[in-house]
């Protein structure tokens, strides 16, 4: 039974069951200790203590383990003595094969600069979208002619304020959610 990450509950209630009626268990950890660098320090104290019980727990009943980043595998091994499978994530083909249309992108948000930065995530503090915005006055010290562009769902009133607060709004620009030709 593969059991795709370590840290819901669920998975591991299901996986325990599983492990009572003699399956053997394949488990993918990600996002190893996460949460003890987390930027809310709620979070961080008690998402940092569920995550250490849990990953115990998973120990316990997996017969392998599998990671999808070399910074998982580096902590198992480091900080857990457990050797994982590395299987990285895959991507669909549309994405390599597709021709790119530069000229799309760019007429779609109105951007001439040459320099593009584009940050294609989750806008939330974890990802940290907003330390590529804390970054641009020193980008502009190398960078001429340069925009920043954040593409991704999530709140956007924080990174807004922020850019307006650095006085940067002119190299910067937050498009929230584009579609999958646009990304291309």
């Amino acid at each position: 039974i593969h059991v795709h990450g370590h840290q819901p509950i669920f998975h591991l209630m299901n996986g325990m069951q599983a492990k009572r009626y003699g399956a053997k268990i394949l488990l993918t950890f990600m996002a190893v200790d996460a949460l003890k660098k987390h930027p809310n320090h709620v979070k961080r104290l008690f998402g940092y203590t569920y995550q250490r019980i849990v990953t115990k727990v998973a120990f316990k009943i997996s017969d392998g383990v599998v990671v999808k980043s070399h910074k998982d595998e580096k902590t198992l091994i480091e900080k857990y003595n457990v050797k994982p499978f590395y299987i990285p994530d895959g991507i669909d083909e549309v994405y390599l094969r597709k021709p790119r249309n530069p000229i799309l992108f760019r007429k779609r948000f109105n951007i001439h600069e040459e320099n593009i930065i584009l940050y294609i995530g989750r806008l939330s503090k974890a990802k940290g979208p907003h330390i590529l915005i804390k970054a641009v006055p020193y980008l502009m010290q190398k960078l001429d002619d340069i925009k920043i562009v954040i593409i991704g769902p999530g709140p956007q009133n924080w990174l807004i304020s922020l850019v307006e607060r650095l006085g940067i709004k002119k190299f910067v620009f937050i498009a929230g959610l584009v579609d999958e030709e646009v990304k291309i």
